[in-house]
């Protein structure tokens, strides 16, 4: 239901545990993107992302980062907390089947 997405995707709770989880993926994987995807969909949902799903989140990690080093650092972990956000939102893991 609306109000389920809506609680999930402002709950302090799942912020926290997107911060905890990001840093884990990005020592846990390195420079690779397409290992940190995986690694996220499995973590998360339990199962590897489709050919689509891959490509988007590819897409979204790509994006542009600024030009110092520490902030691109920073900008990475960020994208990669927003990536974990979004798949705590998916429907494959709000939803009890």
């Amino acid at each position: 239901i609306p109000q389920q997405a809506l609680a999930m995707a402002n709950s302090e709770l799942v912020f926290r545990q997107a911060r905890a989880l990001a840093p884990k993926l990005v020592a846990e994987c390195g420079q690779d993107r397409d290992r940190l995807v995986e690694s996220a969909f499995v973590r998360i949902l339990g199962r590897q992302p489709t050919g689509a799903e891959a490509r988007e989140c590819d897409q979204f990690l790509t994006a542009p980062v600024p030009a110092s080093a520490a902030s691109a650092e920073k900008a990475r972990l960020r994208a990669v907390e927003n990536l974990v956000l979004v798949l705590f939102n998916h429907s494959d893991f709000v939803t009890i089947r």
